[in-house]
């Protein structure tokens, strides 16, 4: 567990990720397709954290962009078009990594993942905790 301030509650590692990524979404200044498409985000892996990232998304705009998300499996991702702008890699599919991306080479896609090392092996964003850090 994980504390986000002294005198409130610990927070699991998941909901506390669920509140960061909002914040860092905000500060990325994303292009303005036309059409008004959404954000679109791939969570690959992570269901657990599907759930909080939800409700920490829900009603919200990024750039002026509406968020959609969906929850899919890495061999999901790999086989079906990539129309990403955000890619978040869970742990359990660290193992997949190198063909993950690959798939984003050279497209403006915003990799995020939540395993220790990722961000040395290619990811642009890199969350992990460290014992109670």
């Amino acid at each position: 567990m994980v504390g986000i301030a002294t005198g409130q509650p610990p927070v699991g590692e998941y909901e506390l990720l669920a509140k960061v990524i909002p914040i860092v979404l905000s500060l990325v200044a994303w292009p303005m397709p036309g059409g008004g498409q959404p954000l679109r985000i791939a969570v690959l892996g992570g269901i657990e954290f599907g759930v909080k990232l939800d409700r920490a998304l829900e009603n919200r705009t990024v750039g002026g962009r509406t968020v959609t998300l969906k929850y899919i499996t890495s061999a999901t991702f790999l086989k079906e078009p990539n129309t990403y702008d955000v890619v978040f890699i869970d742990k359990d599919e660290k193992s997949n990594l190198e063909p993950i991306l690959a798939r984003v080479q050279g497209r403006p896609v915003l990799t995020m993942g939540y395993a220790e090392g990722l961000g040395q092996r290619g990811v642009m964003l890199n969350f992990y905790f460290d014992g109670d850090k």
